[in-house]
């Protein structure tokens, strides 16, 4: 509720003054507010200890901002406001994932082996789940 009314109040205020960026901007800085909110009854409500969630977003977070980095780096530029055809708009689109994808899983894969390779960790959780994935592929193969 509270995130939803911070959301509704920047965009009727940004989109007004901005058109379209605006509304853009007005969802970042909603978030950006909202979180330290979010943060504080997610914490409560859950029983959790604060600095055991933080500790469980570095990776995530760096993860992001690596990836976020990379693909400004390496891939096609921003054009501000030209509006681009639908071809050239999705090739961009593609070529962001293609860079985005492997190298947030890289990030956060390495930055995992970094942290000691926590059991109780989504990372150790999905490698549960490939490595299960990959042995019943493996059974139906061999039947």
């Amino acid at each position: 509720f509270i995130h939803v009314s911070i959301l509704l109040l920047l965009q009727i205020a940004f989109t007004m003054h901005a058109g379209l960026h605006g509304a853009a901007w007005a969802y970042v800085l909603a978030s950006i507010i909202a979180l330290p909110i979010d943060f504080f009854f997610l914490v409560r409500f859950m029983g959790l200890r604060p600095s055991a969630y933080v500790a469980s977003l570095w990776r995530p977070f760096s993860s992001a901002a690596l990836m976020y980095l990379s693909v400004r780096m390496l891939g096609p530029p921003l054009l501000g406001s030209v509006v681009l055809p639908a071809a050239q708009a999705a090739y961009s689109f593609l070529c962001c994932i293609a860079i985005a994808v492997p190298t947030y899983i890289l990030a956060d894969f390495l930055l995992w082996i970094c942290a000691g390779r926590p059991p109780e960790s989504a990372e150790a959780a999905a490698l549960h789940r490939i490595r299960t994935v990959f042995s019943r592929i493996s059974l139906a193969g061999t039947g």
